[in-house]
């Protein structure tokens, strides 16, 4: 068994697991099949008004939710989401695309079908939030370099140099002071727009000595 889904199965006696089905011996021979896989177990319907984080999977009948289920407004990163869908229920295929899920599961359900549907709905899931939180860093990096790169055209507009200079010298005085360069740059916007405010009144002649003075005091670490 690959290395992944071994540790799936595993980790899957910690895991809690919320049924959203309606009542019925559907849905209680669904949960005596589940028992012998998660760590715990909670049947309910047509579902709570929220969903907290310590739930880790949700299998929820897509055919039969309400259009204002929490289901259709949960923060997916927190849960691994799971259909359960009628074999003979055409309108499936919508619900399965509405709601986004991560696997499903055919009714009636069999014991391998059900343990197969945990493993890929939790692999694609924990897959899903990797790449959440690559993108997330990636937009974290842009932010910083917009902040460095305007950061740069202030100093060169206030020091009179290059920005390719500009640059260099922010990036000298963050590894001076052991600060990164997106906060230190922060700083010089922050003085730039204070001081734009002090002096919005004032000629431009008069506001760009203070606005020098102040550059210099950050840069010197004051």
């Amino acid at each position: 068994m690959p290395a992944q889904a071994d540790a799936i199965l595993k980790s899957l006696r910690k895991m809690r697991c919320m049924v959203l089905v309606p009542a019925g011996k559907r849905r209680d021979a669904l949960c005596d099949g589940l028992r012998h896989s998660v760590g715990s177990l909670e049947a309910t319907w047509p579902g709570p008004d929220s969903i907290g984080p310590e739930v880790d999977i949700i299998i929820a009948a897509v055919a039969d939710l309400p259009s204002d289920s929490v289901l259709y407004r949960l923060e997916r990163k927190h849960h691994c989401l799971i259909g359960l869908v009628e074999e003979d229920n055409p309108t499936a295929l919508k619900g399965i695309i509405d709601l986004g899920v991560h696997s499903f599961i055919n009714r009636p359900t069999h014991p391998l079908s059900l343990v197969m549907a945990l493993v890929l709905g939790l692999s694609i899931s924990a897959y899903e939030n990797r790449l959440r939180a690559k993108v997330g860093k990636l937009e974290n990096n842009l932010r910083a370099a917009h902040t460095v790169e305007r950061a740069a055209r202030i100093l060169a507009r206030t020091l009179n140099i290059p920005e390719d200079q500009a640059y260099q010298h922010l990036r000298t005085k963050a590894m001076d002071r052991r600060e990164p360069m997106h906060e230190l740059a922060m700083q010089v916007i922050k003085a730039h727009a204070i001081l734009d405010d002090i002096t919005s009144g004032r000629t431009q002649e008069s506001s760009s000595p203070a606005k020098l003075r102040i550059v210099r005091g950050i840069e010197g670490g004051k």
